[in-house]
């Protein structure tokens, strides 16, 4: 028997998740990053932490990080479960609530690992596909409530990626509440950029779950650090889900730097949002039809098939929305000079086209 007879159905049919590459001379703009650094006092506290990483990270380095954590999304410590990225923590919630059989709600288009993590665990994944509304897509509420009966999962990213959108509001959470059985996994990986979110639902309703991220505003991508919010009972069960030691001394010395002075978070938003609303106002002015965005990146509708080969050759990386459509590009917001090479490079391949 070979080992592929003895591997899960899923794992045969994914496909890896690709990582990226990177070449000096080009504009990155198609993976959502915080284009600034980390600031000093984050860096410093790697820097410490790694002195003493012979070590494993103690009880108190995880109760004061996820203290920090309770006291910014303004919930109880309890609330908080702490993972290697927000990656981790969907993972997680899978685990947990995911078995053979189950139906997960997901909205199209979506995250591929979403699909992938439902596979392999034996569910099965229906799709409700989001509307689109003038400059925005919107949910069909009546069809999601109707998916979601007899669901064990529903989860909605919000804002949601790649549109761009808030797709989820008090009303549809509370439907889905009512009327489903089913548990409310709400990915807020971009809160920070539209200043909405379920969190404090969690307070009353033990079937909603929250991820939180620290890869965007906060600059962290590449340490991975997200958390979890869920009521207690919820987070009891979620911790269970992960390895004793899930996150290295390091992480949890940046995590608790980054929101012990959090202030530069929204000197990065303000820097963000200002330059994403001229990005899409001279965008808007070359013909390209642009969505509106309450996150770090702009979704495009460009008329032009090839478009993100065409920009590439302008040494610009751009991210195509197959889902979509071929002529559909999400764009992260960059540095100003950033985003002057891609409204550059985008201008030459309008004009070409």
């Amino acid at each position: 028997m070979s080992v592929r007879e003895l591997a899960k159905e899923g794992f045969l049919e994914a496909e890896p998740y690709p990582l990226p590459r990177r070449h000096p001379g080009i504009v990155y703009l198609d993976l959502n990053e915080c284009p600034f650094e980390p600031p000093e006092h984050v860096v410093e506290a790697v820097y410490r932490a790694a002195r003493r990483a012979n070590r494993y990270p103690t009880r108190d380095d995880y109760d004061e990080a996820r203290r920090l954590a309770a006291e910014y999304v303004g919930v109880d410590p309890e609330n908080i479960v702490l993972t290697a990225g927000g990656d981790e923590a969907l993972r997680g919630v899978f685990d947990v609530f995911v078995g053979s059989g189950d139906r997960v709600v997901l909205l199209e288009p979506g995250f591929a690992m979403m699909r992938f993590y439902t596979v392999v665990r034996g569910g099965v994944y229906q799709p409700v596909r989001l509307v689109e509304e003038g400059r925005r897509f919107v949910i069909n509420e009546d069809e999601l409530v109707s998916a979601a009966s007899g669901a064990r999962l529903v989860v909605i990213e919000n804002p949601h990626n790649p549109t761009g959108s808030l797709v989820a509001d008090e009303r549809l959470v509370d439907r889905l509440l009512n009327e489903t059985d089913a548990v409310i996994l709400i990915d807020e990986a971009y809160y920070e950029f539209a200043g909405v979110s379920m969190a404090h639902r969690v307070r009353e309703d033990d079937r909603v779950v929250v991820v939180r991220t620290l890869s965007k505003a906060f600059c962290l991508a590449g340490l991975r650090i997200g958390y979890l919010v869920a009521n207690a009972a919820a987070a009891e069960l979620l911790r269970k889900a992960f390895p004793p030691f899930n996150m290295s001394i390091v992480q949890l010395a940046a995590a608790t730097a980054a929101f012990s002075n959090r202030d530069y978070a929204k000197r990065v938003v303000d820097y963000i949002v200002g330059e994403r609303e001229r990005l899409a106002e001279e965008a808007g002015r070359l013909g390209v039809k642009v969505y509106e965005s309450y996150t770090n990146f702009l979704l495009m509708k460009t008329g032009i098939k090839d478009i993100v080969e065409k920009l590439a050759l302008h040494g610009v990386a751009v991210k195509r929305i197959q889902q979509l459509g071929p002529d559909y590009i999400r764009v992260t917001v960059g540095r100003r000079e950033e985003n002057d090479r891609f409204l550059e490079a985008l201008s030459k391949v309008v004009e070409s086209s």
